[in-house]
């Protein structure tokens, strides 16, 4: 924050900047933590207050100074120290910050042990340190785990515990996975060694047979530090990280950590936990199939329901595109020829009738014998023209009603019975059109062009 013209012109000039108190404590915050990211400091602890957020609170100090320190809750669990009171000597591994609400220079714990521990753990937080600095333990450098496994390698003591429990929890996840058992051991002198061999025996086997295998499974079960030193050698750590196949530690119990388990691709609390990491559980995939099972059903019963749909459209079209339904179209039309020739015959009757009623009164009335014959003459020829028109009438009628019979005829059943085609009638006289009703010792009818057959069912015979 700059001030200009603001009556400080007695002690500052116009660029210089001032902070304010918050300001300067987030900056040295800021310079705090990114100078010291993580650091190991021994003391003694004090003024240990917990408050009812489950965090503990506490000074370390030593004769001649002390500091400020927080353990928050969510670190607790990684804590092997048993009781953290007042008076205690200890190690922390913490992180350098400041608070900034007080000013208070203070230390973030993220891990705990009892001071005078031993020279192994100090061998331990050594080479921790070591490997973190340098990297080793960074996410970016974690194999990825295959979702369903086929060829596990095992790196364990053959007579242990954990093997048992593994092999027991696979079996019941994931009965699928082989297994590839490579016996290593895990406590004393030699183990160290005998683990890196391992690791370096299941490599080398993969690469011999086309990456048959998918992950190791690195495990022992619990013990003391000593009995786990095996796993806190750099060469194993080195053997760890230098793997092609991805790898999950199940090293003792719980609370135990190894350096194996930072470097490892997964780190699981037991060996049960590492067997059950790697695994799938089969239930879920059955589940999961019996969904898609129920989802293709569906699919295949919307398919069937919409092709159904199409075949009946379909079915529609034939219904009305039917020859029966044509021949009954044309009879109709012929009945209305039928009944209009037939009126219009007798109309043309009736006015014939007329005429000559009209003529015949004229001659009564009339009576001359010249008349007569001249109208006998007219009347014959009038009766000529009229059965010329008559029969002209007539035999363009039969010629119309000659060109209906041959189209009628076309389509007419016993035309296709004539071209060697058949109907078959049940007892019922029915048409038989399909075999699903049809029954072995049926009586059938069967009609040709020339006669009719009666048979009897003996072999029922469906078309593929």
């Amino acid at each position: 924050m700059y001030f200009k013209n603001q009556n400080t012109s007695n002690f500052t000039s116009d660029d210089t900047e001032i902070y304010n108190v918050s300001q300067l404590n987030q900056e040295i915050q800021s310079l705090l933590e990114n100078s010291y990211p993580y650091i190991y400091v021994e003391g003694e602890i004090s003024n240990l207050s917990r408050p009812i957020s489950g965090h503990f609170y506490f000074s370390l100090k030593d004769k001649n100074a002390q500091i400020r320190c927080a353990l928050f809750r969510n670190a607790l669990s990684k804590i092997k120290t048993p009781n953290i009171r007042n008076g205690s000597k200890v190690i922390i591994k913490a992180k350098v910050t400041l608070y900034t609400v007080r000013g208070d220079y203070q230390l973030i714990v993220s891990d705990l042990f009892e001071s005078g521990f031993g020279q192994l753990q100090r061998e331990f937080l050594e080479l921790k340190n070591k490997l973190e600095k340098q990297g080793y333990f960074n996410h970016e450098h974690k194999k990825i785990f295959p979702k369903i496994p086929n060829n596990i390698a095992i790196i364990t003591s053959s007579t242990g515990a954990a093997i048992k429990d593994i092999l027991i929890t696979i079996k019941r996840r994931w009965p699928l996975t082989n297994i590839l058992i490579i016996p290593t051991i895990v406590q004393g002198e030699a183990s160290s060694n005998s683990i890196k061999n391992a690791i370096e025996s299941a490599n080398k086997y993969n690469k011999n047979n086309n990456d048959l295998l998918d992950s190791i499974i690195l495990t022992r079960g619990g013990g003391s530090i000593e009995d786990l030193w095996g796993f806190n050698t750099e060469q194993v750590a080195m053997a760890i990280y230098n793997s092609e196949l991805p790898i999950v530690t199940g090293v003792g119990h719980e609370i135990d950590f190894t350096i194996a388990d930072f470097i490892a691709d997964e780190r699981a609390a037991t060996p049960t936990a590492a067997a059950e990491f790697i695994t799938p559980d089969k239930l879920e995939y059955l589940n999961l199939l019996n969904q898609y099972k129920i989802k293709l059903n569906n699919i295949i019963k919307h398919y069937i329901n919409n092709n159904l749909k199409k075949l009946n459209f379909i079915k529609h079209r034939l219904d009305i595109q039917n020859p029966q339904n044509k021949l009954n179209n044309q009879s109709q039309k012929l009945d209305y020829i039928t009944t209009s020739l037939i009126h219009n015959i007798e109309k043309y009757l009736n006015n014939l009738n007329q005429i000559i009623n009209s003529l015949d009164y004229k001659i009564k009335l009339y009576n001359p014998k010249n008349k007569l014959n001249k109208k006998k003459s007219d009347l014959d020829r009038l009766n000529n023209k009229l059965n010329n028109l008559f029969n002209n009438i007539i035999t363009n009628k039969k010629y119309e009603l000659n060109l209906i019979s041959e189209k009628l005829d076309n389509i007419s059943p016993l035309k296709i019975l004539s071209r060697g085609y058949s109907i078959t009638k049940d007892q019922n006289n029915k048409n038989i059109k399909s075999i699903e009703n049809l029954t072995e010792n049926l009586t059938i009818k069967t009609i040709l062009v020339d006669g009719e057959i009666i048979s009897r069912i003996e072999n029922i015979f469906k078309n593929d």
